[in-house]
């Protein structure tokens, strides 16, 4: 993957990144607002030779004086100081507990000792650092004295300490400046990995990278006003999406099978609309189209035409009425329609009859293209019973929806069952998709030998965007597609299914 794709991916997961964002800067408040606040301030004590006689006295001093100060710093951290502290304070504390609030530093080439204390208030934390610093100038002294007990040295509070006003712990600003900074790298990384992990098809890449069978259309999202009726009539951008798609279809030619079954992969969220919009956009061309609904478990094309519910094809495989008194007309007259007709329990049993090739054979011979919608490939077993008696087989592919293995197994089993995959249909497509992706992919006729040609150098299928190129009504669904990623049979594997088996 390159920058571009973690850059999608980021785009796609924002939502994620910026919830765990502000779950870690409120976590961070909440820390800040409850957490104890600890204060902190100083006091610096000078030490000095006492009383000097003479200037050596003086010099002997100050030189005893910085020598020994780093010792003086240890005594003021020691028990000797501290403890009669702690019997001063109130409330009372004692010195293993001042020990860890009080520390002594002594600055580099100075005879200055810093005492530091930290409490919980300000007040405290004054208190305790100038008890400190005024015990350690009666200490300290007593204990470095001459023959005659004179204290050498002496301690002077230069700068008393004062209360401070900001707590230095917790911080607020590092605190909450942390956690936007781990809450945005815990953001991107659960995005990324989230995303490497979410096999959902969202692009024309996808597409591409899964199979080779071309992608012959990009469509946006079916709005919700628009699923019950013709997109291809009443949307312009949409009817041009649909004019794409009939042009890189292109029609039968008269030694192969002129019909076509539109099934989705997994969600059949837009196939019924893909199959009936694409009749009618082959019937505005001047095809004569005929519009089969192998759903027998409910009337969806019915419902997008606004048709009501009748004999159709599940009355003409029993028998009960003949093809013509089934077919139904539309406004348009080059287009005509077969519903599902009385609803079936199980209608792959149906399907799978020998008078379905029969009928579908005779749908063939009056039309020019016969257009059959089906339920789902993965869901029911209809779109497979009839794929492989049908010229082949065009699949809907719904972005954000179906994952790339559910588009792997649908191609299989279409292999599986003889059948032909024509194309691929990308639905619900972002708007940056729209125009740009279509026609990209291309197809291949598999030599006897088994192998496959190189590629060709133009592809065939037109992209919606390049201009209003003319559509030539050129064989179409030709040659078997061939695959390195969906295996083809080889012509000698095994003999395909005489005519009349499904």
């Amino acid at each position: 993957m390159d920058l571009r794709d973690y850059l999608r991916m980021v785009g796609r997961g924002w939502s994620t990144v910026l919830l765990i964002t502000a779950i870690s800067v409120g976590l961070a408040v909440a820390y800040v607002a409850l957490a104890p606040k600890r204060y902190e301030t100083s006091t610096v004590l000078f030490v000095s030779a006492n009383e000097p006689r003479t200037i050596d006295d003086l010099q002997q001093g100050n030189q005893f004086s910085t020598s020994a100060v780093t010792t003086y710093a240890e005594i003021i951290d020691s028990a000797t100081v501290l403890g009669p502290v702690a019997t001063q304070l109130r409330p009372q504390s004692n010195a293993d507990e001042l020990g860890v609030a009080v520390w002594a530093i002594v600055p580099t080439e100075t005879t200055l000792i810093n005492v530091t204390a930290s409490a919980d208030s300000p007040q405290r934390a004054a208190a305790i650092a100038n008890a400190v610093a005024g015990t350690a100038s009666r200490v300290v002294p007593a204990l470095v004295t001459d023959e005659t007990n004179r204290p050498l040295v002496r301690f002077q509070q230069t700068r008393p300490a004062v209360e401070p006003t900001i707590a230095i712990s917790p911080n607020v600003h590092r605190t909450i400046g942390l956690s936007l900074i781990v809450g945005l790298c815990l953001g991107f990384g659960a995005t990324i990995v989230a995303q490497s992990l979410d096999t959902r098809i969202r692009q024309a890449a996808d597409v591409h990278k899964l199979t080779e069978v071309p992608l012959l259309a990009v469509l946006s999202s079916f709005r919700r006003g628009q699923r019950g009726g013709l997109v291809a009539r009443d949307d312009p951008p949409m009817g041009e999406a649909f004019r794409t798609l009939r042009t890189n279809l292109r029609s039968l030619d008269a030694k192969e099978r002129r019909s076509l079954v539109c099934a989705a992969v997994a969600d059949d969220r837009d196939g019924a609309q893909v199959a009936t919009n694409l009749a009618w956009s082959l019937a505005a061309a001047g095809r004569r189209v005929l519009l089969v609904d192998l759903d027998m478990r409910q009337s969806t094309v019915g419902d997008l035409l606004g048709m009501k519910a009748g004999i159709g094809l599940a009355d003409i495989l029993m028998g009960r009425v003949d093809m013509a008194e089934a077919i139904r007309a539309t406004r348009d007259s080059h287009l005509r329609v077969i519903l599902s007709g009385t609803l079936q329990a199980n209608p792959s049993d149906l399907l799978s009859d020998a008078a379905t090739t029969r009928v579908l054979r005779r749908m063939e011979q009056e039309n020019d293209v016969v257009i059959l919608h089906a339920p789902p490939l993965l869901t029911y077993t209809d779109a497979a019973a009839v794929s492989g008696a049908a010229g082949g087989a065009l699949l809907t592919v719904t972005a954000g929806r179906t994952k790339a293995n559910e588009l792997s197994t649908a191609l299989t089993t279409l292999t599986n069952v003889w059948a032909k995959p024509v194309g691929v249909v990308l639905t619900g497509a972002r708007r940056s998709e729209l125009g740009r992706s279509a026609g990209t992919g291309y197809t291949r006729q598999v030599p006897p030998t088994g192998r496959a040609p190189s590629r060709p150098k133009t592809p065939q299928p037109v992209n919606s965007s390049t201009g209003n190129r003319a559509e030539r009504h050129t064989p179409a669904f030709a040659g078997r597609h061939a695959s390195n990623r969906i295996p083809q049979p080889s012509p000698g594997a095994r003999p395909r299914p005489p005519a009349g088996r499904v």
